[in-house]
């Protein structure tokens, strides 16, 4: 398994994925700027990306006042507080446990 970002100037990963690529069978990315990335730097593998894209369906999900409103009411909230939402899973690599904590202390 190989996991390639963008270039790191640092010459030994990038030397570590300039070899890898040719042995690697299928490459997964989730962004459009990645499998760009990567076909411009290694076009021979072209044929075996896939990308999977990390988006949102904008024909379901999109804003609404009337509705923005109405969660309001139902979550007796006013119109100032500030909401946060996650759409991941919760995981501590992901920093979502220490921003909970962070926030607790702001006043």
């Amino acid at each position: 398994m190989v996991f390639f970002t963008k270039k790191q100037n640092n010459p030994i990963y990038d030397r570590l994925v300039e070899y890898s690529m040719p042995f690697v069978k299928n490459v997964t990315v989730l962004t459009e700027e990645m499998s760009k990335e990567l076909q411009t730097s290694f076009p021979k593998q072209y044929d075996i990306l896939n990308l999977i894209p990390n988006g949102i369906d904008t024909s379901k999900f999109y804003y609404s006042f009337d509705a923005r409103k109405q969660i309001q009411i139902e979550l007796n909230l006013n119109e100032d507080d500030i909401i946060f939402i996650t759409v991941a899973s919760i995981q501590e690599r992901k920093g979502q446990l220490s921003f909970i904590k962070y926030i607790q202390n702001l006043d």
